[in-house]
């Protein structure tokens, strides 16, 4: 199983968490993700991505220039609506949503309001807002089959915000962190941000030591502040030993009375809070009734919450689950050479043999409008040049 892990021996920012897992990849992917966030359509911001020296080592550097002015007030569905309006990739668009509802969540109980009452400061600001979506475009990107986190270190002192001088860890992030394996004091200042936290919080399967693995590549984020430790963020694409059967919980029930426009918003919602998988299926019940099963696959420790999803955002009284196990192919990123130009698609590996190449469909949907070709054609040619890998 490819797994990526997160080393945060320093901390965990947001820019540092971009950085790192854009190191991962070859640079050629880089401009695609600049594609992906000039659809955000914040005027005048830039991202620089570049490569650095940082504390004595070699690093990646993540930089948005800020919006001219004040920055907007943003609401959570000011941001919502934006990412929306984005047309991102699906699992891009889920995990970004999920990282600032996570946030909002937190700011929420700390100031003791509504989850809607929340006015962003610093985290809706444009350069947050580019953070977290290159996070998640980087995740989706890479396709680990699990990422995995390191205990994240607290830090110590004060830090200076639009809520004033802090103590740290800043609330926000206590409260997101909570639960969470972490470890106490001896860095000073803030080691891990709130748009940090939110990022571990939602990518991470688990948090803990790197399994017995084999490490394949190592991505190196710079942060900004001096530290009297090198501020960088490790993260490493690494092959665990030893494949073992996944335990997964699927959660099921069964809908006969639900205007059919309410499942969109529920497959969207089910994936934010951090389902694995949807299925819908059409099926017949008492009375003759056409009904929908909705099934969902997650990890055991989200059966709640995504339980609570289903009984409060459908018509259903009630839900079913059981404990499943599910094998794997490992999964990798990889990028096809086409007459079209470079195509990314994932490669399905058991035991180190590729078993299938699978072309991605945003890559081909683009090109394929860019070129004025069929979809099919694109797609074609990259399965050609699969065929032609594998040979």
């Amino acid at each position: 199983m490819r797994i990526v892990y997160l080393d945060c021996f320093a901390g965990i920012a947001g820019d540092m968490a971009a950085a790192a897992l854009l190191d991962l990849m070859d640079e050629d992917a880089w401009p695609d993700l600049e594609d992906a966030l000039d659809r955000l359509g914040l005027p005048g911001c830039r991202v620089s991505v570049r490569r650095v020296r940082k504390d004595g080592f070699a690093a990646v550097d993540f930089e948005t220039s800020a919006e001219s002015g004040h920055p907007p007030h943003r609401r959570l569905a000011d941001i919502e609506a934006l990412i929306r309006a984005a047309r991102l990739d699906r699992d891009v668009e889920r995990d970004a949503l999920a990282m600032f509802r996570v946030l909002a969540r937190a700011e929420a109980r700390v100031h003791g309001v509504g989850e809607g009452e929340i006015g962003f400061h610093e985290v809706g600001a444009a350069d947050s807002i580019i953070d977290i979506v290159s996070i998640a475009w980087a995740a989706r990107r890479l396709d680990p089959e699990r990422i995995v986190c390191s205990p994240l270190p607290l830090g110590s002192g004060f830090v200076d915000c639009a809520h004033g001088r802090l103590p740290v860890p800043a609330p926000a992030t206590l409260a997101i962190l909570e639960g969470l394996p972490v470890l106490g004091g001896g860095i000073p200042g803030e080691t891990v941000t709130p748009t940090g936290a939110a990022a571990a919080v939602v990518l991470a399967s688990s948090f803990g030591p790197l399994p017995p693995s084999r490490i394949l590549r190592v991505g190196v984020g710079a942060g900004k502040a001096e530290k009297p430790v090198p501020n960088l963020l490790r993260a490493y694409i690494a092959e665990v030993a030893a494949a073992e059967p996944l335990e997964v919980v699927e959660i099921e029930t069964n809908l006969d009375d639900m205007n059919p426009e309410a499942y969109s918003p529920l497959m969207d919602r089910l994936f934010a809070s951090g389902a694995l998988d949807v299925l819908l299926a059409p099926a017949q019940m008492k009375k003759n009734r056409p009904a929908v099963v909705v099934s969902v696959i997650a990890r055991p420790e989200d059966l709640h919450v995504l339980a609570s999803v289903l009984l409060r955002h459908t018509s259903t009284f009630g839900v079913r689950f059981s404990h499943r196990s599910r094998l794997c192919l490992d999964r990798a990123p990889i990028v096809l050479d086409t007459p079209y130009g470079p195509i990314s698609a994932k490669e399905g590996r058991l035991g180190g043999e590729v078993l299938k190449v699978v072309p991605e469909y945003e890559d081909c949907r683009r090109i394929a409008e860019e070129k004025g070709v069929p979809y099919l054609e694109v797609y074609e040619a990259a399965q050609a040049a699969a065929r032609a890998r594998k040979a």
